[in-house]
């Protein structure tokens, strides 16, 4: 956000807030960390500010990004409780502040067994459908990146054809649910039918109470409500992975 020089400013505090937080209700009495980026750069006009952390928005050229940056941070910091705030004005700069809720002080000498990361690898073969191009290798990078055979294609038909011709196994169908031409629930269901039940982890815009119709009497199914995070999306796939029956 500077072109050419400028000044970045980081700071790092503990507050404690007596009161809820003017701006965010979700920030209630109690001790924060505070983390505090400031930059002398362009700022950001009015409109632009109120959309930020929107899943996909962005103002760069569509080959500089993919506007999922400010999101991922605002559920990662959400997740941990906390809050993120930002002000800006055009051709003054822009700060990001972030409130991290402190955690209570560990007990001494705890020798407590601290419980192993979920595994999120994998050498199993994904098809993967999403006719977001953006989405579609933001999801295949991840994936690819854990160890997963992907197979990525943009929709529905194309997917079908993979299945079809596709010589090895198939261990999960990862789908948009509203696709063009052949929705993702039909995808599922013709894939079934050609090459017996696999598992199936929808992902859609909209909640579980508006797809539970499409879906009602299926087994082996799980479901993504987007915009989601990385972490989000490889334990699911994990969980699903280790937990289908045995042929």
């Amino acid at each position: 956000a500077m072109a050419g020089t400028g000044e970045l400013k980081i700071e790092t505090v503990v507050v404690e807030l007596t009161e809820p937080h003017p701006r965010r209700s979700t920030l209630k009495r109690g001790h924060y960390g505070v983390l505090r980026v400031e930059d002398t750069g362009c700022g950001m006009h009015p409109e632009v500010l109120m959309r930020i952390f929107e899943p996909f928005f962005t103002t760069k050229d569509p080959t500089q990004g993919t506007g999922l940056g400010l999101s991922i941070v605002q559920d990662i910091v959400q997740l941990s409780g906390g809050e993120i705030l930002v002000d800006s004005t055009p051709g003054c700069g822009t700060t990001f502040t972030i409130y991290f809720p402190l955690a209570p002080a560990p007990a001494k000498h705890d020798t407590t067994a601290v419980a192993a990361p979920a595994r999120t690898v994998g050498s199993e073969t994904l098809l993967l459908v999403d006719d977001d191009e953006l989405v579609r290798t933001m999801l295949y990078e991840v994936l690819t990146a854990q160890g997963y055979n992907v197979i990525a294609v943009g929709d529905g038909m194309q997917g079908l054809t993979m299945s079809r011709t596709h010589q090895g196994t198939i261990d999960l169908l990862i789908t948009d649910l509203m696709l063009p031409e052949l929705p993702g629930w039909q995808l599922a269901d013709r894939i079934a039918k050609s090459r017996g039940p696999i598992p199936v982890l929808f992902m859609s815009g909209y909640t579980n109470e508006e797809i539970a119709d499409k879906t009602k009497g299926r087994t082996g199914i799980d479901f993504l409500q987007k915009p989601f995070g990385n972490d989000t999306l490889l334990r699911k796939v994990r969980t699903m992975l280790d937990t289908k029956p045995p042929k």
